[in-house]
């Protein structure tokens, strides 16, 4: 009797405390704990709270050049796309533009060597020529004609009257060496002396000084256009690179012929009259 008064203490006393202890998820819910199964405690069953936190998951890095190596790649090859178009741009070179500007110092070798006086008369010798009009200089040709009476004789035909005296001044205080005299109101005769043999040997090293330096002023602008010809992208082939300066070549030595022409010529035209 004893025995089972006791044992049923013991029972009471187990159902007390189970009663009154909770799972440990309840305590605790932030700990991350297994869950505990439901319990069942007077006549109801209580379900163990779970702890439930989120996460993100991310995709992990792929190794190689399958991800940003495929893009660094892109930018590179529409870089080089880029160049290429750059470099396919066709390259021009006028050589019609060179040939202008080295026919500009001959038409001035050509204006200097009709200007000298060699015994003969030709209305260029007066081109020097300056007088004054109107409070500024001017050339003769745009006050006054000059005509060739005979092949040594010019005949200055002046538009205003009034500058007769200045014109004849004029000409005579220039460094031609000339005698002019007045034949009418508005007109005055220039005789045209002679050339002594020292004058002609004279005249003929000035126009081979001239012809010189128009030598070296065409040589220059060769030199600067093969000096633009270095500058050529690199994609023009070298095949074109020689046919520009072959072409160069050929428009330099057509002018320096044109040149040594010019030179013969009044080189004999000196030394006939």
């Amino acid at each position: 009797m004893a025995c089972r008064k006791q044992w049923t203490t013991l029972l009471s006393t187990a159902t007390r405390l189970r009663a009154n202890v909770r799972p440990r998820s309840l305590i605790c819910p932030s700990e991350h704990t297994a869950p505990s199964l439901p319990h069942r405690v007077a006549n109801r069953t209580i379900l163990p709270v779970f702890s439930v936190s989120q996460q993100r998951f991310y995709a992990a890095k792929k190794k190689g050049n399958d991800g940003g190596g495929k893009g660094k790649k892109g930018k590179k090859a529409v870089q080089e796309e880029d160049e290429n178009e750059q470099e396919e741009d066709p390259f021009e070179f006028d050589v019609s533009e060179l040939d202008k500007r080295m026919n500009r110092p001959i038409e001035g070798l050509k204006k200097e060597l009709g200007s000298f006086r060699i015994g003969r008369a030709t209305p260029a010798l007066l081109d020097p020529v300056q007088v004054t009009h109107q409070g500024s200089r001017v050339s003769l040709q745009s006050v006054a004609q000059v005509n060739v009476k005979d092949a040594q004789t010019l005949l200055v035909i002046i538009n205003d009257e009034e500058l007769t005296g200045d014109i004849e001044n004029a000409i005579r205080n220039s460094d031609l060496g000339l005698n002019p005299s007045k034949q009418d109101s508005n007109v005055i005769k220039v005789p045209i002396p002679r050339a002594s043999k020292e004058r002609k040997e004279a005249l003929v090293k000035s126009v081979k000084a001239s012809a010189e330096k128009t030598r070296t002023h065409i040589r220059g602008l060769r030199g600067d256009a093969r000096a633009d010809l270095k500058k050529a992208p690199k994609s023009v082939s070298a095949d074109t690179i020689r046919s520009c300066e072959k072409e160069i070549q050929t428009v330099t030595d057509k002018r320096i012929a044109e040149i040594d022409a010019l030179v013969n010529a009044k080189t004999k035209e000196i030394e006939s009259s």
